[in-house]
């Protein structure tokens, strides 16, 4: 467990970086920009993303990425404790293993989708989990993954396994830093997280009409609620599962996602309430005076930033109207 009083000075330094980013009204102001330069000329202005340097609209992307970066490489030359930093850069990790493996099992190069912000090498993981006899390079927890998603491919030769194996590995590694980290907002947002994801995961696999057994592989273990539950609740009609289940455990905003979702087969609306209801979370740090939460909250609103910045450049390159822009648009978190 680590003590609050290692982060005051990067929780000092991260409570004036946080005065840069784009609040409410700005993001107001930038939908309302006629077209996606004069938005991308607005969040230059009002932000320390930097899209003078573009020459086309549709290179947007390198801009959001190398904010994440810096924000990513500040943080972790902060930090006196890089776990924290390596909680929220799990989900990086884990995508680039799973691009490794899936281009092992392929023969394919797929150089192009690694992401830079894992706390990995992306280049070396990819040669070490081409080559067996290289991988005890990696850190332990990517060999038990690799090992873990080689055993079942070799048994099932099912793609989908590759990303559910390393979905729960994901989140058992998040847990497992946030055990090491010691913070009760951090475990907590890690276990909610795992519990959305576990809804997610039981409509898709409902929607598949696939049974209990497959679905008791696919949950992750380790979020607020007992998989019993889920497991228990499976085989009730919709209408039941979003009364007694849903509702139950997670309230009426998530009830209003899975119902939408059962009208129209889409996740989109669930996800943003899933999204809003994590912003909220993230929202409860601002009183905290320091502390690794601080650290972890500020990658989590950079995240969300990006994101709604990537929504209204999409929408505004796409002449989407700005109604339909701002049903998008997540919580903000400035």
């Amino acid at each position: 467990m680590f003590k609050n009083e290692d982060f005051v000075e990067a929780s000092a330094y991260l409570r004036v970086l946080e005065k840069r980013m784009l609040n409410s009204d700005s993001f107001n102001r930038i939908m309302d920009a006629p077209n996606a330069l004069e938005a991308m000329r607005l969040i230059t202005q009002n932000s320390s993303y930097d899209f003078n340097s573009l020459k086309r609209v549709e290179d947007y992307e390198l801009v959001i990425r190398a904010e994440l970066k810096k924000s990513y490489d500040l943080l972790y030359s902060r930090s006196k404790h890089r776990e924290v930093i390596d909680i929220a850069a799990a989900k990086y990790d884990f995508h680039n293993i799973k691009v490794a493996m899936k281009a092992k099992f392929m023969g394919r190069d797929m150089a192009g989708l690694y992401s830079e912000l894992a706390s990995e090498d992306s280049a070396k993981l990819a040669a070490c989990v081409k080559e067996t006899a290289a991988q005890t390079q990696l850190p332990v927890y990517v060999q038990e993954a690799v090992r873990a998603v080689e055993a079942d491919y070799a048994e099932t030769k099912d793609p989908q396994m590759i990303d559910i194996i390393l979905d729960q590995r994901m989140f058992g590694r998040m847990l497992e830093l946030s055990e090491i980290v010691g913070n009760d907002f951090i475990l907590h947002y890690v276990q909610l997280s795992i519990d959305y994801y576990n809804i997610k995961t039981m409509l898709r696999v409902k929607g598949m009409q696939k049974g209990t057994g497959f679905l008791h592989k696919a949950l992750a273990p380790g979020g607020l609620t007992n998989l019993n539950v889920m497991m228990k609740n499976y085989d009730k009609t919709p209408e039941l599962l979003r009364t007694a289940f849903f509702y139950r455990y997670f309230g009426n905003q998530i009830n209003t996602g899975i119902e939408n979702y059962q009208k129209t087969g889409n996740f989109s609306l669930l996800e943003k309430l899933f999204d809003d209801s994590l912003i909220e979370e993230t929202k409860k740090v601002k009183t905290v005076a320091f502390g690794p939460e601080i650290l972890f909250a500020y990658l989590l609103s950079k995240e969300n930033e990006a994101r709604q910045i990537r929504i209204i450049v999409t929408c505004k390159n796409n002449n989407i109207k700005t109604d339909t822009l701002r049903e998008r648009l997540r919580d903000n978190y400035a």
